[in-house]
């Protein structure tokens, strides 16, 4: 297709999944969130405390960021998806 922008612009929007471990009150989680939209790249925070998981909506957002942002936090993630 001539004139098609496809392949440039913005990069693709992603989701991670977490898992985090130790992750006992929900108002720590509502802070996670609050930090998590504050990073470079990330649209949309979902938190489930019920499966103690984060969803991550992010276009390009680096998920050393992510991952320091957590560790502020003192929780523990596994399961990256």
């Amino acid at each position: 297709m001539s004139g098609s922008d496809e392949g440039r612009g913005a990069p693709a929007k992603e989701h991670k999944v977490l898992k985090l471990e130790n992750w006992t009150c929900y108002s720590c989680g509502l802070e996670l969130a609050e930090r998590l939209r504050k990073v470079k790249g990330v649209k949309d925070v979902s938190l489930n405390f019920f499966t103690k998981q984060v969803l991550i909506d992010h276009e390009g957002a680096r998920i050393e960021d992510i991952e320091k942002e957590i560790d502020k936090l003192g929780l523990r993630h596994t399961g990256r998806r």
